[in-house]
């Protein structure tokens, strides 16, 4: 038996319970002389004179939605505590959650029951502990502060364990894994220690050993793994693996050092467990061990002794067993622990004849009942507090929907106002993007509507005038060279002005289509600089928008060629921030935008304007001519 363990989950809680963290609501920037007198008081290191600073601070507090007055409340609560002054710690509690109950300050309604929770734990009062855990850890959930509601949780079933609420403890337990944060590993190993420790007292000792090693992972202490590990060394007894379990306490004992008291714990496991290993007679070792712990006072370590000695002697001495299990009985009432009263009494009627065995088995009955109908009771009065605190949060909960109830009607007409001025905008805003769409819709219909007018009349042009010229010069009876020239002239000049309005191939090929556009349209005598055309995602431009943009550069070229007399052409294109810029510049005569030369702009600017484009005109007689376009995806 390992009497040490079952402490080891509350030993942990207290711990980190135990730490004054009351510096959580501090209000920065403070002057007041409130605020002074509780600086003053946890800089104090007497206690009493701390007390009697934050008595002053309590009283100078004018209002009891002012923050720092819970934060005060939660120091006096706390030192109060400390020195045992535990009356005093359950008013402060009391007026910390009455205060808090009035200003619907869930945070520190929670904190007040908790610190009141652990005043009965002071006190031993553990229904009182039982009923405002619960509360503290609710409120928790309610404002959904996970790590404290995991912590929570975690108090919540040591108090259940001690209760004897061993399948509540068990399941409180499990539904704090489920908030505590992975890096708080005091409190993960706390949890998985009550696993453990009420499974095995549920006698499901394989899960008992499963949830011993994961709070081994979380531990971080010698000691707390040297407690853990003669668990778990018990619990493999239990199950028959004699061989694992001396495996596990050699190793244990190895690992000990300073604790005189976990160190006699473990022995006094191992030889129990050696004479079921090798069946050994142990009962000197296990003599010395229980002659060590009377010395010591080690009330807890002799109950263990007794029980195994008592169970030891049965083989070697009956009258030995009954003295040793008369021993074991009485001890277990002094302490007050009646599970090892049960175990007495079952050894005593064990060992006893018919008329003491019968008055051992009545008493036997008589604790078993008592400690059935008390846990029956802390199972139902556990179920009380948990529906009388589920219907308050209900309450609220319908308080808390009745004035948001109040506020919608308030704010329904408004709501509606709000409602028709968003569908009139949202028509408005519709009626424009329809417009928008119509305008759009038709520009490419007028665009698609000149393309299909430019390639027809290009094809009649070719067809028909250009055939007609042709066939007039190649007729034999017109011998006059000057009339044929004259008419290859106008021969050249029709293929011309059907070549510039051909059908534009506007698919992936686009760049290279334009490229030899520009290439033939320029004079073999000019010296070009072509940049950027190729690094343009033409993908990303709409059919239309390419028409247009061949066109224009079209009739640019060739008023290029008609007019410019230029020597030199600078033609860049550039992407910037996902638009179109072209920029064209030549180093011909110029000359004023007047100018007959230049009577096809306007036929640009509309070109460019269908596609919601710009295009700007530089030039002055003797400066050449540029021109920039822009054009947006």
């Amino acid at each position: 038996m390992n009497k040490a363990y079952p402490l080891l989950a509350f030993i942990l809680v207290i711990i980190v319970s135990c730490t004054n963290n009351n510096d959580v609501n501090l209000t920065k920037n403070r002057t007041d002389h409130a605020y002074e007198l509780f600086l003053e008081a946890k800089k104090e290191k007497e206690i009493g004179k701390k007390l009697k600073l934050l008595e002053t601070a309590n009283y100078n507090i004018k209002s009891i939605e002012d923050t720092l007055l819970y934060d005060i409340l939660d120091n006096q609560i706390y030192y109060h505590n400390s020195i045992k002054a535990y009356d005093s710690s359950l008013y402060y509690s009391n007026v910390m959650i009455n205060n808090a109950a009035k200003i619907n300050d869930t945070l520190s309604l929670a904190n007040g029951y908790y610190r009141k929770a652990r005043t009965f734990l002071y006190l031993n009062k553990q229904e009182q502990v039982l009923e405002n855990m619960y509360r503290s850890q609710s409120l928790y959930k309610s404002i959904h502060d996970s790590i404290k509601v995991g912590k929570r949780l975690v108090e919540l079933a040591n108090a259940q364990d001690r209760l004897g609420d061993f399948t509540g403890s068990h399941q409180t337990a499990t539904d704090a894994l489920n908030y505590i944060a992975n890096d708080d590993s005091i409190y993960l190993a706390s949890a998985h220690t009550l696993l453990a420790l009420t499974s095995s007292k549920l006698d499901d000792f394989e899960t008992s050993i499963k949830e011993n090693l994961e709070a081994l992972r979380y531990v971080n202490t010698l000691n707390d793994s040297l407690v853990i590990l003669n668990n778990i060394g018990v619990n493999y007894r239990r199950i028959g693996n004699f061989a694992k379990s001396n495996e596990i306490f050699e190793d244990a004992i190895n690992k000990a050092q300073d604790s005189i008291r976990i160190t006699r714990s473990l022995k006094d496991n191992y030889y129990y467990n050696q004479y079921f290993f090798t069946g050994k007679n142990v009962i000197p070792e296990l003599e010395q061990i229980a002659a060590q712990r009377e010395r010591s006072n080690d009330t807890e370590g002799l109950l263990s002794s007794y029980n195994h000695l008592s169970l030891m002697y049965q083989k070697y001495n009956l009258n030995k067993a009954r003295e040793i299990a008369k021993r074991y009985l009485s001890t277990a009432k002094a302490f007050g622990n009646s599970q090892e009263e049960l175990k007495a009494f079952e050894i005593l009627i064990q060992l006893n004849k018919e008329d003491a065995s019968r008055n051992y088995a009545q008493e036997y009955f008589t604790l078993n009942d008592s400690i059935n109908t008390a846990r029956n009771k802390i199972k139902n009065l556990f179920a009380k507090i948990k529906f009388d605190e589920e219907e308050k949060l209900k309450e609220i909960e319908n308080l808390e929907i009745q004035s948001a109830a109040s506020k919608l009607e308030a704010e329904k007409e408004k709501n509606q106002k709000t409602i028709v001025t968003m569908v009139l905008i949202f028509l408005v805003v519709t009626a424009i993007i329809i417009y928008y769409l119509i305008k759009q819709n038709h520009k490419r219909d007028k665009i698609k509507e000149i393309y299909e007018t430019e390639a027809r009349l290009s094809k009649k042009v070719h067809d028909e005038l250009a055939n007609d010229i042709f066939q007039i010069m190649t007729d034999k009876s017109i011998t006059d060279t000057s009339i044929i020239d004259r008419l290859d002239n106008v021969y050249q000049r029709t293929r011309n002005i059907s070549k510039e309005n051909s059908l534009i191939h506007t698919g992936s090929d686009f760049s290279e289509e334009l490229q030899g556009m520009i290439s033939s349209t320029i004079p073999s005598t000019t010296k070009i600089f072509l940049i950027g055309l190729r690094n343009i995602e033409w993908d990303f431009f709409s059919q239309e928008k390419k028409i247009v943009i061949y066109r224009v550069l079209q009739e640019l070229l060739v008023n290029f060629r008609k007019h410019s007399k230029a020597s030199r052409l600078n033609l860049r294109f550039e992407n910037e921030n996902g638009n179109l810029k072209i920029f064209y510049k030549d180093n011909g005569e110029g000359t004023t935008l007047k100018s007959e030369k230049f009577s096809g702009l306007r036929n640009m600017e509309n070109r460019i304007h269908l596609i919601d484009g710009s295009i700007k005109f530089l030039s002055e007689p003797g400066s050449g001519f540029s021109c920039r376009i822009n054009i947006n995806r």
